[in-house]
């Protein structure tokens, strides 16, 4: 598990952390080939992927704001795959 960690050196503020559980289930079958399903998130949680704390700037605006700039965690999503080896 990932614990908070810091936004910006010159700063005091503090990122929360997340943690995401990721499940596969895959079956091999003969000439190195494996099929399966992998469910990403599997619990849906709601949290962001990354923060980065940096200055931005929006067209028309005349300064730049120091904040922080979320990516999201993308919902839980299944993927079937085929897997061969040559």
């Amino acid at each position: 598990m990932y614990q908070q960690h810091p936004g910006h050196p010159a700063r005091s503020n503090r990122l929360t952390a997340s943690t995401f559980v990721t499940a596969r289930l895959a079956y091999a079958l003969p000439r190195r080939v494996q099929i399966g399903v992998e469910v990403f998130n599997l619990f849906d949680q709601v949290a962001s992927d990354i923060d980065y704390f940096y200055e931005s700037r929006l067209p028309g605006e005349r300064f730049g704001v120091a904040d922080v700039h979320t990516h999201p965690l993308p919902s839980r999503s299944v993927r079937i795959f085929v897997d061969w080896r040559p």
